[in-house]
């Protein structure tokens, strides 16, 4: 019996050189590929911003607004470049806007979601409370004149926001709504309702005399004398009503 190491099959020189030159083809390949791939990222990645595309349901709020506000230092860079935290700061900035969403859209778009402020109500120095308590200044609070109008330290945002929805709450008569609220340092409140009377309400129990003054209503308008020029309700029951043209008081009881 022979024992012998069995010698390995040598291949032919012609295919060995094809196998170095095929993969010396094809890494050269795979080199030119990957050089090219990464030079149009670096030329798309070099474009600016070309489109601008901006979402929301907005009343205040312009395209050309926000558009003006991007381009206020230049041209946008690419995106690659671009800060979206720097994009929403620059849209926050803006007169009425709440929220920014910004989002990258490759390869040279930017996408905008704006949402704007909703105001409950006219604030003291221009400004206005959204639905959440916050104050906003905007440039024209005329644009909202239909909202009332609140004249009260900053400190008394959430006092005046829950006495406006409890009016809305306790009568849907148009007459009766408040159309002004004022309340003073030393938190004396008084209203004006949209039909002119103003109710004085003093510091304690606002809501309790506001209601008083519901169920007092249907017996002024009973006395047919015209619009009350004023009611003070700062009495534990009743109230001193005055009449246009009568210097004196009425002391109406809450029945």
């Amino acid at each position: 019996m022979t024992v012998g190491a069995s010698s390995a099959r040598r291949l032919p020189e012609w295919e060995f050189w094809f196998g170095v030159a095929f993969f010396i083809v094809t890494l050269v390949g795979g080199l030119y590929l990957a050089y090219g791939a990464a030079h149009v990222w670096s030329d798309r990645a070099a474009l600016p911003v070309q489109h601008l595309r901006i979402h929301g349901d907005r009343r205040f709020v312009t395209d050309t607004m926000v558009t003006e506000q991007l381009l206020k230092q230049g041209p946008l860079p690419s995106l690659t470049g671009l800060d979206v935290d720097w994009v929403q700061q620059q849209i926050t900035a803006l007169p009425w806007v709440a929220q920014a969403a910004v989002r990258k859209e490759w390869p040279d778009q930017l996408s905008v979601h704006v949402t704007e402020y909703q105001p409950v109500a006219r604030w003291t120095n221009s400004r206005l409370v959204s639905g959440d308590g916050k104050l906003f200044a905007v440039p024209d609070t005329g644009v909202v004149a239909e909202l009332a109008q609140v004249n009260a330290p900053d400190d008394m945002v959430a006092e005046a926001m829950s006495m406006l929805a409890a009016v809305v709450a306790r009568t849907d008569n148009p007459d009766l709504q408040l159309r002004q609220l004022q309340i003073t340092p030393r938190e004396a409140w008084t209203v004006k309702l949209t039909n002119g009377i103003e109710l004085r309400l003093g510091r304690e129990q606002t809501l309790a005399r506001f209601e008083r003054f519901l169920a007092l209503y249907p017996e002024l308008l009973k006395a047919q004398r015209g619009t009350p020029q004023y009611i003070d309700l700062r009495y534990d029951t009743g109230a001193a009503v005055k009449w246009p043209d009568e210097t004196e008081l009425n002391e109406v009881d809450k029945g």
